[in-house]
């Protein structure tokens, strides 16, 4: 069963990857890709060990079983949260590009 999950989530993380990547390349300049990028591989690799650091930490503290769920409580709720946002954006988008502007 465990390997059954394993495939999933690595493919789920291989299309996130990519996604990701191609979704930021695209919305961004092309004077500003190397550098947005750049801090894009920052945020996502740079940080990885610290991230391993507190987990190693808190499952030693209280176990593996409740360091993986603290980790996915914490990686859902960022998600919902995200979500919540670009929803908005989104919505206030849509409302600005009814409205017509008046000008003087």
């Amino acid at each position: 069963m465990s390997i059954i999950a394993l495939i999933g989530v690595g493919m789920g993380l291989v299309m996130f990857l990519a996604t990701a990547n191609a979704s930021i390349q695209r919305s961004v300049p092309d004077d500003l890709r190397g550098r947005v990028m750049g801090f894009y591989s920052l945020i996502f690799q740079g940080f990885a060990p610290f991230g391993a650091i507190g987990v190693g930490l808190l499952a030693h503290a209280v176990g593996a079983r409740y360091a993986v769920l603290f980790g996915g409580v914490v990686c859902a709720t960022v998600a919902y949260g995200v979500r919540r946002k670009t929803k908005t954006d989104r919505r206030s988008e849509k409302v600005s590009e009814r409205s017509p502007e008046k000008t003087d």
